[in-house]
């Protein structure tokens, strides 16, 4: 039976965040039928009174107390009026109505709930983040600080405050003092992304990003009484640190998704797979195998008995074949026409940098146009080949290959770099191309200029002040500072951070994650610069380590604690040293992992059960960060 709005009702209606777009289709039906809206009117942003007939009764419920506002209520409904009670947020959530529903039974008053958008969710959509991010933050607590309501014993924010954990703090602040105290207290350290996030979907709306250490000045100077929320954890940091889940995995089988499409190994990138769907294209395709090394032949089963070697493609549409490979080759080709193959490929494309090159070759052999992957990939020089052994054409559409200079993502992918933005890369390629400036800041990694012969567009610059400074349209920068970037900056990563980490025994992923993460950010450098991950050799079966390590995709290494005793560091304990018999762990370990000549960047931090160290490999180019080591924790810690 369809819902519908009854006479002689209460809807207590969540109004969401604030904008009027985000009523739920149901909280309208309420609103436009309602003969009596009553609202909170200092929470509820006034526009949504346009969703409201002409005629009805509406009243500002911010100067009255409980008994007058349930009287009208009652009085209302009884009279056969449908009332609507109009409530910040969602109302299950800090909405004080729990008091107003006992008082409606006693009177019997029907009520219905009619849930709104929580403002948690409305802020995470507003700064653009996921509060669930694989490998950093798998719990969300709603929580607050006791004001003029004091909280029951073990639920207060000291007590459910946890490093990685995303926390939602409502109704708090204008108690920044305490704010701040119970999230140290509870092991949140400060260099954790904090946002405050005020009147969200309101006209006035302001956010406002920084960390736990600077919250509280943050809270004084923007004079934050009310409608704001504060949000605190790893989750919160820009989108750099999103990571992927497991859900979208070719691994990860489920019942709208079978498991043959998703059983696959992890992608080699050296596998060449080849699919045709005709008899015309079987024969192609076969050209195309005996010709390029590693390549693998799939066929229908009608075809693949006419071919000697060929793989039987399971039973199942072109398109779950086809995204079973792409999942599991470095390289596809596709003998078909090209509106097909990108029809079967496009849903499967995520990331110019990690996608699979992807070509398209008739069934007449006659042309071969790479579809995806062309540079990063090597689609196109995968084209360029098959079109030498078919004696075709191989239809080269990238703007980049009338130019003699290397790709930016392919220098990347040659030097172990990662790409930030890659959505920058054409924006930059283009500015080269057309011989606009293009500026280069670098100041890690092997200098880009010996990768190839550039354009004297390219002009390298002492820094980013002077980069700002000359207003090039676009620019490359070489490095692994964390620093604000504009829209038209490819930002290049090389590999040059080392972390050490030492934990206790059963210690939880998140906890690591929340520690390491926080330790990075304090360091004022890029994750995306991380080359491996150094501890204690018998931490290497750490569960909670090495799950965090594989959500990254990091490498973890092991040192003995001899190897790590030998390593001289600021900051070494007794303690340590009579527990696992070396004087210091997360110091040590990354400083080996940087191998000689490395630096620490930061120094031993103690977070809850995790200590974490961060060192600058040494690479011997030449790196001019000006960086003195910061020193937090104990040196009890290890």
């Amino acid at each position: 039976m369809s819902w519908r709005v009854r006479p002689g009702t209460v809807y207590v209606v969540g109004a969401g965040p604030g904008d009027p777009d985000l009523l739920t289709v149901r909280a309208r039906r309420v609103l436009r039928a309602a003969d009596v809206v009553l609202y909170a009117d200092s929470l509820v942003d006034p526009r949504l009174l346009g969703a409201v007939r002409a005629g009805a009764e509406v009243r500002g419920t911010s100067g009255m107390t409980l008994a007058p506002v349930v009287a009208r209520m009652v009085d209302a409904a009884r009279r056969g009026a449908v009332v609507a009670r109009v409530h910040s947020g969602d109302p299950g959530v800090y909405g004080a109505v729990a008091e107003q529903l006992a008082l409606l039974d006693r009177a019997q008053i029907g009520w219905e709930i009619v849930p709104g958008v929580p403002s948690p969710m409305a802020a995470a959509a507003a700064l653009g983040v996921e509060l669930t991010v694989p490998g950093v933050s798998q719990a969300i607590i709603f929580c607050r600080v006791a004001g003029r309501t004091p909280m029951p014993p073990g639920q207060d924010l000291r007590a459910l405050a946890r490093p990685g954990v995303s926390l939602c703090v409502f109704l708090s602040t204008a108690y920044a003092t305490e704010l701040v105290a119970a999230l140290r207290d509870g092991g949140v350290d400060d260099a954790t992304p904090a946002v405050i996030a005020e009147k969200v979907g309101w006209p006035d709306e302001r956010l406002s990003r920084g960390t736990v250490g600077d919250l509280e000045p943050r809270l004084r100077d923007l004079g934050t009484r009310r409608h704001a929320l504060v949000l605190a954890g790893p989750a919160f940091a820009p989108v750099a640190t999103r990571r992927r889940s497991a859900l979208y995995s070719p691994e990860h089988a489920h019942v709208f998704r079978p498991a043959q499409a998703a059983t696959g190994t992890h992608r080699d990138r050296g596998a060449v797979a080849v699919y045709a769907l005709t008899a015309d294209g079987a024969r192609v395709a076969a050209r195309i195998r005996e010709a390029v090394d590693g390549t693998r032949l799939h066929l229908p089963a009608r075809l693949a008995r006419t071919v000697t070697g060929a793989v039987v493609a399971e039973a199942a549409p072109a398109r779950a074949t086809v995204a079973r490979l792409m999942g599991e080759c470095g390289a596809l080709v596709l003998v078909m026409a090209t509106g097909a193959a990108v029809r079967l490929a496009a849903p499967h494309l995520e990331d110019k940098l990690r996608d699979p090159s992807v070509v398209a070759v008739d069934d007449g052999g006659r042309y071969v146009v790479p579809l995806a992957g062309a540079h990063a990939g090597g689609g196109n020089a995968l084209a360029e080949r098959i079109a030498s052994v078919l004696g075709a054409t191989a239809v080269v559409t990238t703007a980049g290959e009338r130019r003699p200079w290397p790709a930016l993502d392919e220098v990347a992918r040659s030097r172990g770099w990662q790409v930030e933005n890659p959505t920058a890369l054409p924006r930059v390629m283009t500015a080269l191309l057309d011989g606009a400036p293009v500026g280069l800041v670098q100041d890690c990694g092997d200098p880009l200029e010996t990768a190839g012969v550039w354009p004297a567009a390219l002009r390298r610059l002492s820094g980013l002040a002077e980069l700002r400074a000359t207003g090039h349209r676009a620019a490359v920068v070489v490095s692994d500072l964390t620093t604000p970037l504009e829209r038209d900056w490819v930002v290049l990563r090389p590999a040059t951070l080392a972390v050490g980490v030492g934990c206790e025994a059963g210690v939880a992923e998140a906890e690591v994650a929340g520690a390491v993460d926080a330790t990075i950010a304090a360091a004022g450098v890029s994750s995306l610069c991380l080359r491996v991950v150094a501890t204690l050799d018998r931490k290497l079966e750490e569960p909670g380590l090495v799950a965090f390590c594989a959500s990254r995709g990091w490498q973890l290494q092991g040192f003995t604690a001899e190897q790590l005793r030998a390593v001289p560091t600021p900051t070494p304990s007794a303690v340590v040293a009579a527990a696992v018999g070396t004087p210091s762990v997360c110091e040590a370990a990354a400083l080996l992992g940087a191998r000689a000549g490395g630096r620490l960047l930061v120094s031993k931090r103690v977070l809850g059960r995790v200590t974490v160290a961060v060192a600058h490999v040494a690479d011997g180019d030449g790196h001019n960060l000006e960086m003195a080591a910061v020193r937090s924790g104990e040196p009890a810690g290890g």
